[in-house]
């Protein structure tokens, strides 16, 4: 039962821990092909080329946009000042967005999916530094995608019981798509308190921090004992955090492992009667000796006393 459990264990831990890297390429690969995009046109040669107009740049990125899909809405170069066109060619200022300064200062930028009052949308910024040939920032490339391609990923995958990964933003501590009902209700509204020592508190710990694993826990708010792998993806602050239910996996075994103690039981309640009259039909000749070794060696001295010959 033992070999059985841990060879069981390791089997299902491999299994999770398997579709949580399934999910963390998924994303990868969506946010890799977005951002093949913006470099390939941060590359284009007008781009880069400080002395080109930003109209003439917003054409060029236009032409392009039509063929990318139709889940990206709004492609869009941003000089060195922050400035770009809007679409009814007005000049806005983007200075202080994150998506600006953090391309303008070199790295690659993507955004959580949230939701936009302006257009009544799940909108996501994808942005890309511009280089001109001497190596200098001289502007940025945008993506904005609608809608949330992460949860329309996650939503495919079920990871037992109608239970599917999830993707926690671990740099803020706040959920970048979940596709689970009931699995994140806070303590002022109403839910359990969380002990960061233990279960999914220290989950939760764990995942804030930066770390990934894979470990079992219950979940006080709806009340189930899982199993989870938690894995970071690439060039993010995202975690995508697959939980399945444990006894999805684990039940069989403790069918098994009943199934074993109620037939040890049995076996050991019959084995109790055959020896019980084994020891009754070996002692039964025996009282029948004593008895007739008392009466010989009795103060009348008996000595025709036999002993019945009953066995061997």
């Amino acid at each position: 039962f033992r070999v059985a459990t841990s060879g069981m264990t390791k089997s299902v831990y491999s299994h999770i821990d398997a579709v949580s890297t399934d999910v963390v390429n998924q994303i990868d690969s969506i946010n890799k092909k977005h951002f093949q995009t913006l470099h390939v046109l941060a590359e284009l040669a007008t781009i880069k080329d400080e002395n080109a107009s930003l109209e003439a740049k917003q054409k060029e990125i236009l032409n392009v946009v039509a063929s990318i899909g139709d889940n990206c809405i709004d492609m869009a170069f941003y000089d060195a000042n922050g400035d770009a066109l809007l679409a009814d060619g007005r000049r806005i200022n983007f200075a202080s967005r994150p998506y600006f300064q953090e391309a303008f200062s070199g790295k690659d930028f993507i955004s959580d999916p949230k939701f936009s009052t302006v257009t009544n949308s799940i909108l996501q910024h994808l942005s890309v530094p511009v280089h001109n040939e001497a190596g200098k920032i001289v502007g940025v490339v945008v993506m904005v995608i609608e809608g949330n391609t992460i949860l329309e990923a996650i939503e495919k995958i079920d990871m037992g019981g109608g239970m599917h990964p999830s993707v926690i933003n671990w740099a803020t501590s706040t959920t970048v798509a979940n596709a689970n009902e009931n699995t994140e209700t806070s303590e002022d509204e109403g839910g359990a308190a969380l002990d960061n020592s233990q279960g999914l508190g220290l989950v939760l710990t764990n995942i804030f921090a930066g770390k990934e694993g894979i470990e079992d826990f219950v979940d006080p708010n709806i009340h189930a004992h899982l199993i989870a792998s938690y894995k970071k993806v690439p060039d993010t602050t995202w975690t995508v955090f697959a939980v399945a239910p444990y006894d999805i996996y684990f039940g069989v075994l403790r069918t098994l492992r009943n199934s074993v103690f109620f037939v040890m039981l049995a076996t050991m309640a019959v084995a109790i009667g055959i020896i019980s009259f084994l020891i009754r039909l070996l002692v039964k000749p025996l009282k029948t000796v004593r008895e007739s070794v008392t009466k010989i060696a009795s103060g009348n001295a008996d000595l025709t006393q036999r002993i019945p010959e009953a066995t061997n």
